[in-house]
């Protein structure tokens, strides 16, 4: 059945043996594209905000199943350092082998990226150059997984099939600046905006890397990497964010690289993703910036377990997400707003319009 599972212990194999050979399509729904999604857990600290993450990943997996079968095994890739190994040999990995097909990768068999201290820092750069699928869908480890990851799936699969010139990556807004024109983290006082040396985000308030789409026949065509690499280096450009920074400059240079998702595919409390002031439910919920919700956080776990544990059982009125097994609710979703510095409580409703805030950057999100 769907809820059989295996208690996975890992061993770091040289990276030619954890990369599978090329295998059958990934799809859920109407995807039809090879799809992949993967995760990096490097340290103490990402390791066990990645054992939550999955956990909610493998339970809405397990909902998503019982909805419309899987017609392949989900593929992912996890890239782990030697203590987030030690970490999960002693706690073990709950995995589905009917529904997900799982290849880890030691995080010392992936290429270093310039001078950086770890390889585990540009993991989901170097990723795209190695996988046998088409598309690949990254998350941060600070994620949980609310609603079906079908629709993220979905939506990569047909803005590469139908966009006018196919871009290589997406992401959602930093701060949806629908709701908040010159809003959050890229619009920081002046003074600690210099930390950059030039202004560095995409569109207007730049964007979010913590779900990162990636077409990766585009982004090897556009040697989107080998671009990086050499960005990494120019003088007088600094990046506090690491590969999400360079992500932004490099959409800023060259908008048509990059495609927005919709905002409840990356919910943060400081994103604006409402309607009207009403939080949209988040597909993913990312807990970065200081942004953990507590509440919501504990009641999308006990709502993982229930599902990993049976006690949510098929019905003629089954409960088909996370959310709906949580009870969470609009309440659930403080929102945070920032113009100039820390996040505080509040609401931005400056256009509240869904028109603009999805799809090319160039056309859309640079006005």
């Amino acid at each position: 059945s769907s809820m059989s599972c295996a208690r996975l212990f890992l061993a770091l194999l040289p990276l030619p043996l954890l990369l599978a050979p090329p295998g059958p399509a990934t799809s859920h729904g109407p995807v039809t594209a090879r799809v992949a999604v993967s995760f990096t857990a490097c340290g103490a600290k990402h390791c066990n905000l990645f054992r939550d993450a999955f956990k909610t990943f493998v339970a809405q997996a397990l909902l998503d199943d019982r909805q419309t079968p899987w017609e392949h095994r989900l593929r992912a890739y996890l890239v782990v350092d030697g203590l987030c190994d030690e970490i999960l040999r002693a706690n073990g990995l709950l995995v589905p082998l009917r529904v997900i097909d799982l290849t880890i990768i030691a995080s010392t068999a992936l290429p270093v990226i310039g001078h950086t201290a770890s390889s585990c820092q540009f993991a989901r750069l170097v990723l795209p150059e190695l996988v046998h699928e088409t598309l690949l869908v990254h998350f941060d480890s600070d994620v949980l997984f609310a609603r079906s990851i079908g629709p993220i799936l979905n939506f990569v699969a047909s803005s590469s099939d139908t966009a006018p010139e196919p871009p290589a990556f997406y992401m959602a807004e930093n701060t949806r600046h629908v709701s908040c024109m010159r809003c959050g983290w890229y619009w920081q006082k002046k003074g600690k905006r210099d930390q950059w040396g030039i202004d560095l985000q995409a569109g207007i308030n730049g964007f979010n890397s913590g779900v990162l789409g990636i077409d990766v026949r585009v982004w090897r065509q556009k040697k989107v990497l080998d671009t990086l690499l050499d960005m990494k280096i120019e003088q007088g450009v600094r990046f506090p964010l690491g590969d999400q920074d360079m992500l932004n400059l490099l959409a800023r240079r060259e908008p048509s690289l990059l495609w927005a998702l919709p905002c409840e595919f990356n919910w943060r409390r400081e994103s604006q993703c409402h309607d009207g002031c009403l939080p949209r439910p988040p597909v993913v919920l990312h807990e970065s910036t200081g942004g953990r919700l507590d509440d919501l956080h504990l009641k999308l776990m006990w709502a993982a377990a229930a599902v990993l544990e049976g006690e949510v059982l098929p019905g003629p009125e089954q409960l088909q997400t996370l959310w709906e097994v949580s009870e969470a609710n609009a309440t659930d979703l403080p929102m945070f707003i920032s113009t100039s510095g820390w996040p505080v409580p509040g609401c931005s409703n400056e256009a509240n319009s869904a028109d603009d805030d999805i799809g090319p950057v160039g056309v859309a999100l640079s006005r």
